[in-house]
């Protein structure tokens, strides 16, 4: 990454993308696309930040930042649970760094951020707020910042999806397009925070091609929703790939980068960069 990193600093720089990962459906495998595409990026030397925004803590835990109890992840001052105590919000902790990416990670403590924007729904935007004037003082922002959030429809899912420009949609099943009005819902109450937000692409995942319920999936997605958002390269369902990658703490590109499914991730991420510089999918 170093390499890669140095020759990317010498090269014109965009400002920074800031990508939600969001599903009202649980179980897209939103922590997975989140995780992989940010550290798919990080090997294409961007600077990549990535931001747990679910209390279950899914992302933080597959890179084993809960496996040592003495872990700063475990308190709630690591999170950026803080930014919704006042407001105005305090800055943003100090992330923690794992693998070339800078990370903030998740516990429980984050659900009382729900309680909080329900008795005071105005602080919704002080996540984007704070996450602006953070990367206001850095010296060199980060290419990227990536949202990994809760599932549920709630207060906190808006204001995380506020706090992006870009909403990225994994779905691995009809089941997660059944809630995709519900979503659509929540971007349209999100856009009073962030105007620009857009409905950026949709990530298959977790695909098998050679199962009928799968390839009708990637027909509607290309027919029907592509007037929506474009749709990303297919991510193939490799249970062994990701079952290493759990085992080893590690992102599947990085712990085992010659896998089908990692060249997928890769294609994935190439894809998603180019749309954002203004081609296609």
């Amino acid at each position: 990454m170093t390499r890669a990193r140095a020759q990317r600093d010498k090269e014109p720089r965009m400002p920074t993308q800031r990508l939600v990962i969001a599903n009202a459906s649980g179980g897209e495998g939103k922590s997975t696309v989140a995780r992989e595409l940010a550290y798919s990026l990080a090997l294409d030397g961007y600077r990549v930040a990535l931001m747990d925004l679910d209390p279950q803590a899914s992302l933080t835990k597959s890179l084993g930042l809960h496996d040592d109890p003495a872990s700063p992840a475990h308190t709630e001052a690591a999170t950026v649970g803080a930014v919704f105590s006042r407001d105005t919000p305090p800055p943003l902790p100090a992330p923690m760094h794992v693998e070339g990416v800078d990370i903030w990670p998740a516990n429980d403590a984050l659900n009382s951020v729900d309680s909080i924007l329900n008795n005071d729904f105005a602080r919704a935007a002080n996540l984007r707020d704070a996450l602006d004037a953070y990367l206001a003082g850095m010296e060199r922002p980060y290419d990227f910042v990536l949202l990994d959030t809760k599932p549920q429809r709630t207060n906190f899912l808006t204001a995380s999806v506020a706090a992006a420009d870009h909403l990225l949609v994994p779905v691995s099943g009809v089941k997660g397009l059944e809630n995709l009005d519900v979503l659509l819902k929540l971007v349209r109450v999100a856009r009073t925070i962030a105007p620009d937000l857009s409905l950026r692409a949709f990530v298959p995942n977790r695909i098998r091609e050679d199962v009928n319920h799968h390839k009708g999936l990637l027909e509607h997605l290309r027919t029907e929703l592509s007037a929506l958002a474009p749709v990303l390269p297919v991510i193939r369902d490799s249970l062994a790939t990701m079952g290493a990658a759990t085992e080893t703490r590690q992102p599947a590109v990085l712990c085992k980068p010659g896998a089908k499914v990692s060249g997928d991730l890769r294609q994935t991420t190439h894809a998603l960069v180019a749309l954002l510089q203004g081609g296609r999918a």
